[in-house]
């Protein structure tokens, strides 16, 4: 499957003893809104590829991960 949306990773500090406990908290908080904020569309696309494959290769169990 070809992606037609390139993600680029946002990194932050989440855990750095020089940055206050708020801070890293606020940090996450924004990356977390901008989650939820994404229209991109890329988890409803990549999401049926990676259940798939997780489904596929169950080694230990014939029961299926995901119930639908």
């Amino acid at each position: 499957m070809q992606t037609t949306t390139e993600i680029e990773p946002k990194s932050i500090p989440l855990h750095n003893g020089a940055q206050p406990k708020s801070q890293r908290h606020a940090a996450a908080r924004q990356l977390l809104q901008e989650w939820l904020a994404d229209e991109s569309g890329y988890d409803e696309e990549t999401w049926p590829v990676l259940k798939q494959a997780l489904e596929q290769n169950r080694t230990s169990s014939n029961r299926r991960l995901f119930g639908d």
